[in-house]
């Protein structure tokens, strides 16, 4: 029999298929027919004959599982909206919970969703790379996504796996464009023809192929295209570019996505952008351009970097090693020096996606905590079912099922929270994120796997819990009062505030952090100094009668100019010095400024003296180095000693001081060896540093000097303190957001604590009763009733410190300079949650404790 028997697994298929009343009876009878089968035809025609068993099964099955589906669907719903009416106040703290929760995670998924999506929209972004580089001659190494011009061409010459490649800048500051009577300052991209045959930009007016063919064509965008012409034909519209060449309109492209590291509204040519300006595109030790190439298909990206050393040996740029940056990558995972646009940390994503599924799971506990504490109003119900019939699985998935339509009131609930409380994250996290149809759908699969995931998670513990209970137990006298349920039920309220403490310790040391940066002593004055970038180019090559024109006015102290402020300095360039080894190269960040620029930053001079009128060799180059700089000349330094820069061989002047060091960039990055060189005609940054009298009166005459000196110019300026903070708008908006996160934890917890106390009190109603009776104060009734929680917070304190104190620990070490983490931080955040807590059980604890015990004592 053993031979003929059916195949075990197509057995308990059939099992699994077939209704449970006919179910055994009916196995028994295909088990028979197919023994009889095999014994006449072979074991091959039963198995076949037995597999077309089950398919004439299965649409009988599907049948009945949808129509009992719905049936169970709507018993389901029957119930939850029966024990939502019965008990209104556990229900609302329970939707809204969950609610407030979802919403939090389905504002991440638009998040998530937007990010990921950056430069996808190319045709060929998967054959996209960006070359950078890491430089050795600094230390730690420098990763850099700049290059030399002329590495574009060398690297289509030399590597067959890469199809085209083309070069782009981003032209310094704005440029004036003129259009008739109209003109306007804008940035632009200066790239090869080919960049809009690597990238995909769909063309409105002209051709990709030819769009920049010509040296002196422009494309547009729509947008630009409008704001310009307004709806006449803008094809063959000559633009005037910087008041001395003219453009022709040669195409004009769709919009470019908010989702892209590309965004520019105007595209000129590469090769006549260089002309005009003087740039040497020959010069492989002018690293200020960006490359991008178009891979062919299928090529290994690792064999192309491992011919990248012999590369950069034979184009002498030997201490650089080159990278292939995928296209798609950019935007998450690359944060080099001179980026285009600013990136996002894919740390960042996770760092809030984890904390909006804590929140979420914190309004699950909740959820789980008020479902089992009222456990016992539902016991008869289990003990009826489980008499009549009912299976522990049964009684389980009814309470799963109940869970899950919470779960889907409380999305629509979530949803219409995200529609209202969007604009607040686009304004925090700077995005431009929409709920709508399209975005939902794009979601849509986050959206049913995440009401899953709540509905399961919330409704597992009570699931469990509840249909455990055996029919003989509930009728002889409810449940068993066991400590178990109570045990399991304080982990969760302490992992619950736990989870809040973390995020409110830190909220606390990230805006800690931020005031450090905004205290911290740069190295340079930051109070009433007005910038103004400098768009002329005649200006730029001329300065000095503007600065002189400028400091007629009292109310300016000083007036220079420069080619970096001084926490933005970007450029490098190596150096050379009398006794310096040839065959080293050292490497420095580098700005030219022009007379008065230290004194008017506050920069000290710890040795010799700053740039000066008094001296006129300084007219003939004079540099100011940082003691980073003097370090890294060790023993060679000297005042007076000659310098040579930008690859010269001969010494461009001689250094007459030593600056203190002060911070170059962002306090992320330690400071670097710098210098100074005096260059009093020219520049890209005008500062000026006022007096704190009449402020308006004095922009207004900075205005009218500009205007008249630049009067196609619309004038622009900020104050360095603004320039200054824009450094650390991503710290700013992290530490808004956690405490944003931050309050909603607290917020679900303390809904938590309201209605698990609220029915505690309830629970202990007749004690309470018998306790005032006796004399009990109200203060002792509220002290019995609070104790045992807020233990179960001062043990969420206990776990929570050194989680936050570890993970915060970490964050801290992005910066070279950081603040210290101090307890008081902690203290700080302890007290605060032990007050809100305190609070929101102390006002139930009273209400119960103030109740008239007459009352108390007729209850039941």
């Amino acid at each position: 029999m053993n031979k003929t028997h059916p195949p075990r697994i197509l057995e308990r298929l059939l099992d699994y298929i077939l209704p449970k009343y006919v179910g055994h009876t009916a196995l028994g009878d295909f088990a028979e027919d197919y023994c009889r089968i095999a014994d006449k035809r072979g074991r091959s025609a039963a198995d076949s004959w037995y597999l077309l068993q089950i398919a004439k099964s299965i649409p009988a099955f599907v049948i009945n599982s949808i129509r009992w589906g719905f049936v169970m669907f709507r018993n389901y719903m029957k119930v939850t909206l029966r024990t939502i009416r019965r008990h209104k106040g556990f229900s609302f703290i329970n939707i809204v919970g969950l609610a407030v929760g979802m919403a939090c995670v389905i504002i991440i998924m638009l998040w998530v969703r937007y990010e990921l999506s950056f430069d996808r929209h190319h045709q060929k972004a998967d054959r996209i790379f960006r070359v950078a580089s890491e430089s050795e001659a600094y230390s730690p190494p420098t990763k850099m996504v700049v290059t030399p011009p002329p590495m574009a061409q060398a690297l289509i010459q030399e590597f067959p796996e890469i199809e085209t490649s083309a070069r782009l800048s981003r032209g310094g500051r704005k440029k004036l464009f003129s259009y008739g009577n109209m003109h306007f300052y804008e940035s632009f991209f200066a790239v090869d023809p080919s960049f809009f045959e690597i990238f995909t930009f769909e063309f409105v007016e002209g051709d990709a192929d030819s769009a920049l063919a010509d040296p002196y064509s422009i494309v547009l965008s729509e947008s630009q295209a409008r704001k310009l012409f307004g709806s006449q034909n803008p094809i063959g519209q000559i633009i005037q570019f910087d008041e001395k060449t003219e453009f022709t309109v040669t195409g004009i492209i769709k919009n470019i996505p908010s989702n892209s590291h590309l965004r520019r509204d105007i595209y000129i040519p590469f090769e006549t952008w260089g002309k005009l300006y003087e740039e040497p595109l020959h010069a492989w030790r002018y690293w200020s351009f960006y490359t991008y190439v178009l891979t062919r298909p299928n090529v290994n990206i690792a064999e192309i970097e491992t011919k990248f050393p012999a590369f950069a040996e034979k184009h002498g740029i030997p201490k650089q090693k080159l990278l292939l940056q995928p296209l798609l990558s950019i935007h998450l995972h690359s944060h080099f020096q001179g980026e285009i646009s600013p990136n996002t940390h894919v740390s960042t994503l996770l760092l809030f996606g984890s904390i909006a599924v804590l929140i979420l799971i914190i309004a699950c506990i909740n959820y789980m905590n008020l479902t089992t504490a009222r456990s016992s109003a539902r016991l008869k119900e289990v003990g009826t079912r489980k008499v009549v019939g009912a299976h522990r699985s049964q009684i389980s998935r009814q309470f799963l099922g109940e869970s899950i339509i919470m779960a889907l009131f409380s999305l629509i609930i979530s949803l219409f929270l995200v529609h209202l409380f969007l604009p607040l994250f686009n304004s925090l996290a700077e995005r431009h994120l929409a709920l709508n149809g399209d975005s939902i759908l794009q979601i849509l699969p986050g959206i049913v796997l995440l009401i899953l995931f709540v509905g399961m998670l919330a409704g597992s513990y009570p699931a469990i819990l509840l249909s455990s209970f055996k029919p003989i137990t509930v009728f002889r006298g409810g449940e068993k009062k066991g400590s178990q349920k109570r045990r399991l039920r304080n982990v969760l309220v302490v992992a619950q505030f736990s989870v809040s403490l973390i995020l409110i310790i830190a909220a606390f040391l990230v805006n800690n952090q931020l005031d450090f940066i905004r205290i911290k002593e740069m190295g340079f004055d930051r109070s009433q100094i007005v910038v103004v970038p400098l768009h002329d180019n005649k200006i730029r090559q001329n300065v000095g009668p503007v600065l002189e024109e400028l400091k007629r006015n009292p109310q300016i102290l000083y007036a220079a100019s420069s080619m970096h402020l001084p926490n933005q300095v970007g450029a490098s360039t190596t150096i050379k010095w009398p006794g310096k080894t040839e065959d080293s190269q050292i490497w420095v960040k580098v700005s030219e400024v022009s007379y008065e620029f230290t004194e008017l930053y506050g920069i000290n001079i710890l040795e010799g003296r700053s740039f000066s009128r008094e001296f006129p060799s300084d007219e003939n180059g004079a540099f100011l180095v940082n003691e980073s700089a003097k370090k890294i000349m060790g023993d060679d330094f000297r005042l007076g000693i000659g310098l040579s820069h930008w690859g010269r061989p001969e010494p461009s002047g001689q250094i007459v001081g030593v600056m203190k060091d002060f911070h170059l960039n962002s306090i992320h990055e330690e400071i670097q060896p710098l210098y100074i060189y005096l260059n009093p005609n020219r520049g890209q940054h005008l500062s000026i540093k006022i007096q704190g009298g009449s402020i308006p009166d004095t922009i207004e005459h900075i205005r009218e000097t500009m205007e008249n000196f630049s009067p196609y110019y619309p004038f622009d300026y900020r104050f360095f303190d603004d320039v200054f903070n824009m450094a650390y708008i991503e710290e700013q908006k992290m530490g808004k957001m956690f405490g944003v996160f931050a309050s909603i934890a607290v917020f679900i917890a303390c809904m938590g604590v309201f209605g698990l106390s609220a029915f505690l009190a309830e629970q202990k109603r007749k004690e309470i009763g018998i306790r005032k009776v006796l004399g009990a104060s109200v203060s002792k009734i509220v002290y019995m009733l609070s104790r045992d929680l807020m233990w179960l917070v001062l043990f969420a304190n206990i776990i929570g410190w050194p989680v936050a104190y570890y993970a915060m620990n970490r964050w801290l070490q992005n910066f070279a300079y950081r603040t210290n983490i101090h307890f008081g931080i902690f203290l700080l955040s302890s007290v605060l949650i032990f007050a809100i807590s305190f609070v929101t059980l102390g006002y139930q604890a009273v209400k119960a404790a103030r109740v008239n015990p007459v009352d108390s004592l007729r209850y039941e």
